[in-house]
């Protein structure tokens, strides 16, 4: 198990808290929740995604499984973010006319 031999996908999952904000404080504090070791430990152990905190310990039979530890991230394919967006809005017409059926 863990990543497929041709390798990984670098997806950067985030939390942010919106301008404006009006729990600005409340939703610092869920971020650090989120952020905090324990609970990144319980994430990778119940929904088996990677910690992003790195001083996050696992099982070495648990991590063998996951994107953990340096060499499992350096090893990640990350996507060409300038082309993506350089051709997106064609991508999206696309997709709106083959999949959606929209036009």
């Amino acid at each position: 198990m863990g990543l497929p031999k041709e390798g990984g996908w670098a997806v950067i999952n985030t939390l942010n808290v919106t301008k404006g904000s009006k729990n600005k404080e409340l939703a610092e504090q869920f971020i650090n929740f989120m952020l905090d070791e324990n609970t990144q430990k319980q994430i990778a152990e119940t929904i088996f995604d990677g910690p992003v905190n790195v001083n996050t310990k696992l099982d070495p039979d648990l991590a063998e499984t996951l994107t953990y530890g340096k060499e499992k991230i350096e090893s990640l394919i990350v996507f060409d973010w300038d082309y993506i967006n350089s051709v997106m809005d064609e991508w999206v017409e696309r997709w709106n006319k083959e999949i959606t059926g929209s036009n």
